[in-house]
């Protein structure tokens, strides 16, 4: 088991490292929100010589060590948001349940079914199953409809790679909310529309190749070539003119 701890002011750079850490986690089965006052998840700074150190306690630790006046404690710090991975690693955040961060991360992660956690002091969801399909419904520049391309990914890292990979060859807008999709609604599975979802994570997309000469052979190419260097499957579905 590994614990990764993040600890800031700004919920942006905490949402930024849950990113750059998608490579060291697997599906997250779990998460726990806190009041800060109700978190048992506490670090404390403690100073031992010259060196500082980090400790991990839980709460009845924490007033435990209290105790001990030999130690010296430079700071304490209350994390309020800890995810579990299926490899029981652990996420220790600080950013509370009404930030619109949390709710990224959330997504990030592939958890999309939780939105009633906002206004409790505590909340813990377990056996979770994460959904990361990233589907694209590929147009061209006259607004013809080419091909859906379902894309599916066993982990989060992999999908955010494979966002940006097809960055790479165009324009990408996220369907972040149901009014959004107008009438494109009808080339995607019901089942994968949400009445909203954090925008840099939607699962359906829409996309438009920057190079006006890519034909539809070289455009299915590309995006069997993007689900494979980001380690995912594609299933293609052509659309009928």
């Amino acid at each position: 088991m590994n614990r990764f701890a993040y600890y800031s002011e700004d919920p942006e750079q905490v949402e930024e490292y849950v990113k750059s850490i998608l490579p060291f986690i697997s599906d997250i089965r779990e998460f726990e929100m806190y009041y800060i006052e109700q978190t048992p998840y506490i670090e404390i700074i403690e100073k031992s010589g010259y060196l500082h150190r980090r400790v991990f306690y839980s709460r009845k630790e924490y007033e435990a060590s209290v105790k001990n006046s030999y130690r010296k404690f430079v700071k304490k710090l209350s994390y309020t948001f800890i995810l579990r991975d299926d490899t029981l690693n652990e996420v220790w955040l600080n950013t509370s349940g009404k930030m619109i961060e949390t709710l990224n991360i959330l997504h990030m992660l592939g958890i999309k079914e939780f939105h009633h956690y906002r206004n409790k002091a505590t909340y813990k969801a377990t056996n979770l199953v994460p959904n990361h399909d990233f589907n694209v419904l590929v147009e061209d520049v006259d607004e013809n409809k080419l091909f859906l391309a379902k894309f599916r990914f066993p982990y989060a890292c992999k999908r955010i790679k494979a966002v940006e990979y097809i960055q790479q060859f165009g324009y990408l807008k996220p369907y972040a909310t149901k009014f959004e999709y107008g009438e494109n609604l009808t080339y995607f599975d019901k089942n994968s529309i949400r009445e909203a979802e954090a925008y840099e994570y939607a699962t359906n997309n829409l996309f438009l190749f920057e190079d006006e000469e890519i034909n539809l052979k070289t455009g299915m190419m590309i995006i069997e070539e993007v689900a494979k260097l980001s380690g995912g499957d594609v299933n293609i579905v052509l659309i009928s003119p």
